[in-house]
């Protein structure tokens, strides 16, 4: 799943800038997919920017849309 987190290292910190929702970097990507390498965990993190899109990264609409 996409996430809103902008992808930067560990550990994490609210105030480094990586929830900035406007900015294009690449955002988080979160879980497995059995399609690639059958690894299917929540721990898995990678990187994927807002322009590109796949057949296998998803996402969860998990936030109001209005404050």
């Amino acid at each position: 799943e996409w996430v809103s987190s902008l992808y930067q290292p560990y550990p994490y910190d609210a105030t480094d800038g990586r929830e900035n929702l406007d900015s294009s970097n690449p955002r988080v990507a979160r879980g497995g997919s059995w399609f690639i390498n059958v690894t299917v965990h929540s721990a898995m993190r990678s990187r994927n920017k807002n322009t590109s899109g796949s057949e296998i990264v998803g996402f969860r609409c998990a936030m109001s849309a209005t404050p």
